[in-house]
């Protein structure tokens, strides 16, 4: 019977594992979700803050929320940063920012909101209905100077 159970239970450890393990490659996803979506595009970012740089760790864009979210250090309790920029549209296009929606930069530090942008472009260079490419450039309150860009973040 030990031996039965064995023999039986191997194929479904496997198919588990194998299951885990391919959604590992799966990068794309909704804002604040992590992974999900059917794809291999692994979008990337970079920001500077008063000129100091980071390389996002993720990014992923959400059509329901016209939003991109892009963090750095997800893993940290108090140090994790997420630039949640909304938007009006996807379309390819300049969209003025201001400190309220539907065009916004929010910085988060540990889930609290440090910056709001209040002036500013996001510029949407390329949008192919599931891949977006882009930059922006914002002032944010207090005088901070924001930068970055996107590019290949998969649009769910």
């Amino acid at each position: 019977m030990k031996k039965l159970f064995k023999i039986s239970i191997t194929p479904i450890l496997m198919m588990v594992f194998t299951m885990v393990s391919c959604s590992k490659d799966d990068t794309a996803g909704t804002p604040g979700g992590g992974g999900g979506g059917g794809g291999t595009v692994k979008g990337t970012a970079q920001f500077s803050i008063n000129g100091t740089s980071f390389v996002a760790d993720s990014v992923n864009a959400s059509t329901s929320a016209k939003a991109i979210a892009i963090y750095k250090d997800q893993a940290s309790t108090t140090d994790n940063k997420l630039l949640y920029i909304t938007l009006s549209s996807f379309a390819v296009g300049s969209y003025a920012l201001s400190s309220t929606t539907p065009n916004v930069i929010k910085y988060t530090l540990g889930g609290t909101v440090l910056f709001t942008s209040e002036s500013g472009t996001v510029n949407i260079t390329s949008n192919t209905g599931t891949v977006l490419n882009g930059n922006y450039n914002a002032i944010m309150n207090g005088g901070t100077a924001f930068t970055g860009t996107f590019s290949n973040v998969a649009i769910r």
